[in-house]
């Protein structure tokens, strides 16, 4: 599955209830007496408001897709790769593919300009050109790089390894 602009856990850590909270004020705040609708396409908005308010880059202008479980979505992302200029790929050190991996990326002002999960062992992004601090956590465990993007896409595949725990 080609997931586009999805976000599990966005705004630098704000859980969704705080984010959910925080609309639903908005709208009552507003005037507007409209059950909150709060599908993802509302939550990138709202995310987007909360990030301006922080000074990172809104969520909305990063745009960012994650996927390729499976040969077909893995050739979709390959597809898409020249279209995007940040290029992580997560696995474990025995070559195993990873997915529901948790970001952050922050730029060199320490600022996050994306947070969420990768659904697939890929993750392509469109960043402003520059130096990037990318977190990424599967099972507990944080694998960080820092890497340099470059403005034109496309740019070089990051890998991120995990050692295989045996229990």
């Amino acid at each position: 599955m080609l997931a586009k602009d999805r976000f599990r856990d966005v705004a630098g850590g704000l859980a969704k209830r705080q984010i959910f909270r925080m609309a639903a004020s908005h709208l009552r705040a507003t005037g507007s007496n409209q059950e909150a609708d709060m599908t993802p396409r509302k939550t990138i908005e709202v995310i987007a408001l909360l990030s301006s308010f922080s000074g990172a880059l809104p969520a909305a202008e990063i745009q960012a897709v994650s996927g390729a479980v499976g040969l077909e979505d893995r050739q979709r992302m390959l597809q898409s790769y020249a279209d995007y200029n940040l290029h992580l790929a997560f696995a474990q050190s025995d070559g195993a593919y990873l997915a529901d991996v948790g970001l952050s990326i922050r730029n060199a002002l320490g600022e996050v300009v994306w947070s969420g999960f990768s659904e697939g062992p890929f993750f392509f992004a469109q960043v402003p050109g520059g130096q990037y601090q990318v977190n990424a956590e599967f099972d507990g465990r944080v694998v960080s790089k820092v890497v340099q993007v470059r403005s034109a896409a496309p740019g070089p595949m990051h890998h991120f390894y995990w050692k295989v725990l045996l229990n």
